[in-house]
């Protein structure tokens, strides 16, 4: 049987962020990936790269994002950094705002690939919900609004990872720590084996926003 942290606050943890040509994973694709990874609350690296999707970036996700065609040009495809990145989400718990997405999206990248790649997964606008009960809202801009989180440029993968990253940070220095951590035993699991599974659930949630009304996104 698998075992499980004690303590998800202090646990091996990856951020990530995703940015995409779309909303659907079977036929969008990543065109940037960002990952802070830490450890008990020390900094272990930060990791970024720009993805060549191998189709033209929708003019809605360049404006949105700021990465262009021209941009991606000469960023190598998924494939080629598919075992770097997984090795880096090795022993990590996966952390993502609006996690599904970004989670859905980097299982059908590896499925194509050639990796099987499963994590457990905790989504911070679920965990958000849980800790911070009086905020209307809980896409990462309230978040960062609320609680001084800085995002060196909103909607590119690597300063959102960050912005996850220092909300880790705030919650790790709350006195709350007992429910704290009752949160995030509840909202982290291995979700479904198939990712495909999901994609309906997140057609309709990016038709929507991913972020509860924010720009159509992973995060």
């Amino acid at each position: 049987m698998e075992e499980v942290a004690t303590s998800w606050l202090e646990a091996p943890v990856a951020f990530v962020d995703l940015e995409t040509t779309g909303g659907d994973p079977a036929s969008h694709r990543v065109i940037e990936v960002g990952v802070v990874a830490a450890t008990a609350g020390g900094l272990d690296f930060e990791w970024s790269t720009l993805v060549n999707p191998g189709m033209w970036i929708p003019y809605g996700v360049q404006q949105l994002t700021g990465i262009t065609d021209e941009m991606v040009e000469g960023a190598p495809c998924f494939e080629d950094v598919a075992a770097q990145l997984a090795g880096r989400f090795e022993g990590r718990l996966f952390v993502a705002h609006n996690a599904r997405f970004d989670y859905t999206f980097l299982r059908e990248e590896f499925r194509r690939a050639g990796i099987s790649f499963e994590s457990r997964v905790a989504c911070t606008v679920k965990l958000s919900r849980r800790v911070n009960p009086t905020l209307p809202r809980h896409n990462l801009d309230t978040l960062s609004a609320y609680l001084g989180l800085h995002i060196s440029r909103r909607h590119r993968a690597l300063p959102d990872a960050q912005a996850l990253w220092q909300f880790w940070c705030d919650l790790r220095a709350r006195p709350q720590r007992a429910e704290i951590e009752k949160a995030l035993a509840k909202i982290t699991r291995l979700p479904l084996a198939n990712a495909r599974n999901f994609r309906q659930s997140l057609l309709e949630n990016y038709a929507h926003s991913p972020e509860e009304g924010a720009a159509p996104r992973g995060t």
